[in-house]
């Protein structure tokens, strides 16, 4: 037992000796005398009622769920965030403009490190939060924590849908339309259910490093691709842009939807073997994602213009958008079974 733990043990035990002998004079007064409270034998941890905190700091070392350093924090995060929504930013450049992209591109991700900060500190703080349904139950009671639970299985039965959907998409892309797309989306749903088997983030770690690979190579390619083919900057771009309604509220939730992995912040955090360490993989992270949305997007759009479609993928030619479609695949399954983990 750690010496942290034996500081815990030590001020239960006092307090509860405290609270017995009150017990007790109150209970002698009656001509009744109660059975002493009994411990466990290891832990210090009392039968019955807890403290969340001290089970965690007690616990500390013994947990075979808490076992991911930063630096796996940081690949798994990056997975997740560096996702899907990277290959729309291009549209969202010819919508906004390259300079209002850029500009609001940068403002998403520091408002986006700094949220992500903020449940970590609630989460250090608060260590019986495991997702968001607990903070909604902390601040409103039952009623809060219900509210929160639709909220958030809702949230990523969506994610889950259309990472299934993409992957589908992406299949029929790949077999040249000669099977149906429904047929697809039941094969990515498959796969999917396959991967949940896998309870731990600990246990997926690698295919997730591979999911990575696997969006960065096809996303790496067309920016590769589109300037060799193209010769020269496109002459209808605009720094910034008008647009409709309809048109510059898509091209927000665009952007925002990149960002958009702070659903299972809390389950990372809760599988970590230090939560406090995870600044560091939310920094690393979050400055990888930045500067790779901002690359993207901005590259693309100034050599495309205004031709160019979301996802950006479908500015490849033929052959090569084919194999790339195939190569994110690999991709779009453990990210979608990343957000059943917060379902299940």
């Amino acid at each position: 037992m750690s010496h942290r733990s034996l500081e815990v043990e030590k001020a239960y035990r006092t307090s509860l000796d405290a609270d017995q002998r009150k017990a007790n004079g109150t209970f002698e007064h009656h001509g009744m005398v109660p059975e002493p409270i009994p411990l466990a034998d290891s832990g210090g941890v009392a039968v019955g009622e807890y403290d969340d905190n001290e089970v965690h700091e007690a616990g500390k070392g013994h947990d075979k769920l808490r076992t991911l350093e930063w630096t796996t924090v940081c690949f798994i995060l990056t997975t997740e965030v560096t996702g899907l929504g990277c290959l729309s930013l291009p549209q969202v450049a010819s919508v906004v403009g390259y300079g209002g992209f850029v500009v609001s591109m940068v403002l998403l991700g520091i408002v986006a490190t700094w949220t992500g900060v903020m449940i970590q500190n609630l989460k250090t703080r608060n260590n019986g939060i495991f997702l968001y349904c607990d903070v909604g139950d902390m601040l409103y009671g039952v009623l809060g924590y219900r509210i929160m639970l639709v909220i958030q299985t809702a949230g990523q039965w969506v994610v889950l849908a259309g990472n299934a959907l993409t992957t589908g998409i992406a299949l029929t892309n790949v077999a040249a339309g000669s099977v149906c797309l429904v047929v697809w989306f039941i094969v990515a749903f498959a796969a999917i259910f396959f991967l949940t088997q896998l309870r731990t983030l600990h246990h997926m770690r690698w295919i997730l490093y591979l999911s990575l690979v696997c969006i960065i190579v096809p996303v790496t390619t067309t920016l590769i691709d589109v300037p060799l083919r193209e010769r020269g900057i496109a002459s209808n771009i605009k720094a910034f842009n008008s647009s409709d309604f309809k048109g510059t509220l898509v091209a927000i939730l665009d952007m925002v939807f990149a960002f958009g992995g702070h659903s299972l912040f809390f389950v990372f955090l809760a599988e970590m073997r230090e939560p406090r360490d995870f600044k560091k993989a939310l920094y690393w992270s979050q400055a990888f994602a930045i500067s790779f949305f901002v690359t993207v997007g901005l590259v693309l759009y100034l050599y495309g213009g205004d031709s160019v479609s979301a996802p950006a993928l479908n500015m490849l030619a033929t052959t090569l958008r084919r194999v790339m479609y195939g190569v994110i695949v690999i991709h779009t399954i453990p990210v979608a079974t990343l957000a059943s983990v917060a379902i299940m």
